[in-house]
């Protein structure tokens, strides 16, 4: 063993957990140790006994069916006995957290962050944030343009449903962020479960929960200014917030968040017009009605504008052959704040009403509308002064209400199975129009797409094993409204019928946790990859559609494995096995081409089959009471079944390590410092018979710290503060996973500051 300990960890906490209105046992209610990530129940009587426990403060997240969950810290220094109490609230089951929320997150715990996370990474974007989820990678366009990438897929592949609503914007694109405002959000994590057919069928890669600060009716206020400075791109961004709840009847939360920056740099020279702007505002609201009755409204807007490295548009093919084989961007230009073209600007509204109505214990029915608009307009640079007309301007309106029943009920001859029941329907409007004032054919057509859905998950839970179902089936038509060369229309008519289905089985135990599952979904070909015509000038390069595409079906096979020694060891496997059939992805051509609006590479959307491979490692120490170790490592291998040749954008394997210190004090809190290094191999597994534009760059290592502490200014004032450092040795390199490293290296060493004010 090379870690030696002095500290004693043969210590327990024995006791009761009751209800504390009547003083009733509450039987097989959990306990959660954050801590040592470890996951108890209490018996029939609703005793708990927690043994081999070291002498120091723990955190108990405790949780039972129609329960509001409560958190206590415990100091142990000697054996205690414990009364834990739980307050029930049956006719908010929805907006509590249920059993089996409780049961998702006690596997996977490297494939979520909580609301610190947000905080300590306050002033980047929802993308960069998700980047710390072990297995999520980040794609990205130039200096400022990113989306996630998980288990090796993105765009439509990647589902984010935020606040209990799927997002749907234009996410076709990887230059096409998302449109959300990482303030807003206090909790991420990745579906493991078949729970994910509640929100769609297209999970070929993933469907990411994005939680906003739950409001509780519990009479309280809360006031918040989250503030932060990057010294790279001189950015600023400021989010403050109010919150308050008036006892039993209504609570509310409005948020209001700005950022603005100016353009980035590498380590050599400036990465001209890579600024950006963005302005949120959000407006949560939840009232009681009566007895049985709870309502939930909700407001969110974004509005985002984006710059597009400028040295990405070239003027012929020579320059752009030039531009590709040199070491720096053709165009360099002073530092400014100034956003020209080319540019994006969006806009994004969104609007939510929930009804929850009881019906008896344990169950309820859910009744919710949506609905979002997307306007995107890109800017290209145009001539006869005409790059205020955008060359671009999609709006996308979409419309979608959903009625599910949910229920909770222990079952079987001694009341020692918990069933989870939630089954649905649903239905989701999309309508696509583009602004004919462009002058321009647009780059996907005018559409209208009506799907309609239904589905139902089950899961069946006893302390020491956990089984989960789900399907889904969908009916989808589509119209889509394409052009002849003789400008007449053409009327593509589409109907698929995708469907999802998914099972797992949980082995919960003190030391070894296993998950494993598999699923059967399905993929809708995207308007985009059928029908893409044109110049797409976000990635600087022409793409084309294929109006043959078939919906694409994956088979999974997902597994965690946990292995859990006390605080000291916590180790944890993912291994996903992939089988796609009409695999949809885009290819490059050989050559580029010269239009009037410059020279730009050119590629088509194809189908395959393929294989794809995921391993994801995260290994934690704790190696004394105020220090632990970590380490992270993925490996993603992905090959076309039909050439046998490997398939382009595939995140190379990274290995991040950290090791972290911290303290409490009497006044002073959640101080820390943590030394990160990160290092991204060279992807050697890049396509042989469709060569890239520029062969994949080299390996890089970088070096990274945090550092921070809590100031207690009272029992309820706090302040926040932090230093983060990122790329400290100024290294020069280009990221695979980068569109526009054909032309630019990355952003060079960068600090931000951040300061946080909470009243509560």
């Amino acid at each position: 063993m090379i870690f030696s300990y002095s500290f004693a960890c043969n210590f327990s906490i024995k006791g009761n957990i009751v209800d504390e209105h009547d003083g009733t046992a509450l039987a097989f209610a959990s306990v959660y140790i954050i801590e040592t990530n470890s996951f108890y129940n209490s018996n029939e009587d609703g005793y708990i006994e927690i043994n081999d426990l070291c002498e120091q403060t723990y955190t108990l997240v405790v949780a039972h069916i129609s329960c509001q969950p409560d958190t206590q810290k415990i100091l142990v220094n000697k054996d205690i006995s414990i009364q834990l109490y739980l307050e029930h609230h049956t006719e908010l089951l929805q907006e509590i957290q249920t059993t089996s929320d409780r049961i998702k997150e006690d596997f996977g715990n490297s494939i979520k962050l909580n609301r610190i996370d947000f905080l300590n990474n306050q002033g980047k974007d929802i993308t960069t944030i998700l980047g710390n989820i072990n297995g999520i990678s980040i794609l990205k366009t130039g200096a400022n343009i990113s989306k996630p990438i998980v288990n090796g897929f993105f765009n439509d592949r990647v589902s984010l449903v935020y606040n209990g609503i799927l997002l749907n914007t234009q996410d076709w694109s990887p230059d096409h962020a998302p449109e959300l405002d990482a303030n807003s959000i206090t909790k991420a994590n990745i579906i493991t479960n078949s729970s994910f057919v509640e929100y769609t069928t297209q999970n070929t890669g993933a469907v990411v929960l994005l939680e906003q600060q739950n409001i509780s009716l519990s009479k309280y206020k809360k006031f918040g200014v989250l503030s932060s400075f990057q010294t790279n791109n001189l950015g600023t961004s400021i989010s403050t917030f109010w919150q308050q709840s008036f006892e039993k009847s209504y609570g509310f939360r409005v948020q209001f968040s700005y950022k603005k920056a100016a353009d980035s740099n590498t380590p050599k020279y400036n990465l001209s017009n890579t600024g950006n702007e963005e302005i949120a505002f959000t407006l949560l609201q939840k009232i009681k009605i009566g007895k049985n009755i709870v309502a939930a409204i909700n407001y969110n807007y974004i509005q985002q504008e984006l710059g597009i490295l400028r040295a990405a548009h070239i003027g012929n093919i020579n320059d752009l052959n030039n531009a590709i084989a040199s070491d720096t961007p053709l165009i360099i230009l002073p530092r400014t704040f100034e956003i020209s073209s080319p540019k994006q600007h969006i806009n994004h509204h969104q609007a939510d009403a929930k009804l929850i109505y009881t019906l008896k214990k344990n169950a309820f029915l859910e009744f919710r509308n949506n609905i979002q608009h997307n306007r995107r307009k890109e800017f290209d640079i145009r001539r006869g002064g005409r790059s205020n007309i955008p060359a671009l301007d999609m709006n996308l309106l979409t419309y979608s209400s959903k009625v599910s029943y949910n229920h909770e009920k222990y079952v079987a001859k001694n009341n020692d199975w918990l069933w989870i029941h939630k089954s649905g329907i649903n239905y989701l409007y999309k309508n696509n129009t583009n602004n004919a004032e462009t002058g321009i054919v647009p780059l996907v057509p005018d559409y209208i797409q009506h799907n309609i859905g239904l589905f139902s998950t089950h899961e069946f839970n006893k302390q020491n094993i956990k089984v989960d179902v789900g399907a889904r089936i969908e009916y989808s038509y589509a119209l889509a409204y394409t052009f002849d060369k003789n400008a007449n229309i053409i009327f593509n008519k589409y109907r698929f019928i995708p469907y999802s289905i998914s099972s797992n089985v949980y082995i919960p135990n003190k030391i070894v946790n296993l998950q494993t599952g598999i699923t059967l979904t399905t993929k809708l070909p995207n308007m985009n990859e059928l029908h893409s015509n044109g110049l797409h000038h976000g990635t600087a390069s022409i793409e084309y559609g294929n109006s043959k595409l078939k919906l694409e079906k994956a088979f999974q096979w997902n597994n965690i494995l946990q292995y859990n020694y006390k605080k000291y060891i916590h180790i944890e496997l993912f291994y996903r096995l992939q089988y796609i059939k009409d695999y949809i992805y885009l290819a490059p051509d050989s050559l580029p081409i010269y239009t009037i609006r410059g020279a730009f590479p050119v590629f088509h959307y194809i189908s395959t089959n393929a294989l794809i491979q995921n391993i994801a490692i995260q290994a934690q120490s704790q190696i004394s009471t105020f220090a632990s170790l970590q380490m992270k490592y993925n490996m993603i291998r992905a090959k076309d079944l039909t050439t046998t040749d490997y398939i382009i954008n595939i995140p190379p394997d990274a290995l991040h390590a950290s090791i972290k210190f911290f303290k409490d004090f009497k006044k002073v809190t959640n101080t820390f410092v943590e030394l990160e290094s990160k290092y991204v191999f060279r992807q050697k597994r890049t396509p042989t018979e469709m060569k890239d534009f520029k062969p994949a760059p080299d390996n890089y290592w970088l070096l990274n710290a945090n550092l921070g502490v809590t100031f207690n200014l009272g029992s309820n004032h706090k302040l926040v503060t932090s230093l983060q450092f990122e790329n400290i040795l100024n290294k020069t390199y280009r990221d695979y996973l980068n569109r526009l490293r054909y032309f630019a290296d990355e952003v060079g060493f960068n600090s931000t500051i951040r300061i946080q004010y909470f009243f509560n």
